[in-house]
């Protein structure tokens, strides 16, 4: 979620920065973003998260 929040700020978006350090803060272990996908992605180390989806999926409604 706080990987999600970060790239939708990135669009301008007002997030508090408060809730992402919070998040960042709860990140234990590794995972997938999208767990039933191949491992396959970018390694994201501040979230702990192998983005297995890209950038532009997750925000395609946004460049649509």
């Amino acid at each position: 979620m706080g990987y999600i929040l970060e790239l939708v700020k990135g669009l301008g978006v007002d997030v508090p920065g408060d809730l992402t350090d919070y998040l960042r803060s709860r990140v234990k272990t590794w995972t997938k973003l999208v767990p039933t996908l191949p491992s396959r992605g970018r390694g994201i180390r501040e979230w702990k998260l192998i983005d297995n989806l890209g950038k532009e999926r997750i925000l395609g409604w946004a460049y649509g």
